[in-house]
């Protein structure tokens, strides 16, 4: 029985070290989409986590124009 429970919590402390997302793996970070209308901010999106090529895309973004708009993609 104890065997059992020592081989069930190495099992799981590995599930959770192999699954728990792409940090091992890969560079990560959080990016949020803001909007600037004249210099000023006006919207700020909802922060959430990046990994690999799509957080390289979004730190190395230049941002859009449009009109007196900027959008750019801010990253941590």
């Amino acid at each position: 029985m104890k065997k059992r429970i020592i081989r069930f919590t190495a099992l799981f402390a590995f599930i959770i070290a192999v699954f728990q997302g792409c940090d091992l793996l890969e560079d990560c970070g959080t990016c949020e989409y803001v909007l600037y209308s004249n210099g000023v901010e006006v919207e700020r999106g909802v922060p959430m986590p990046y990994c690999g090529d799509d957080y390289y895309n979004k730190l190395n973004d230049p941002g859009r124009y449009a009109g007196d708009n900027w959008a750019i993609w801010e990253c941590y």
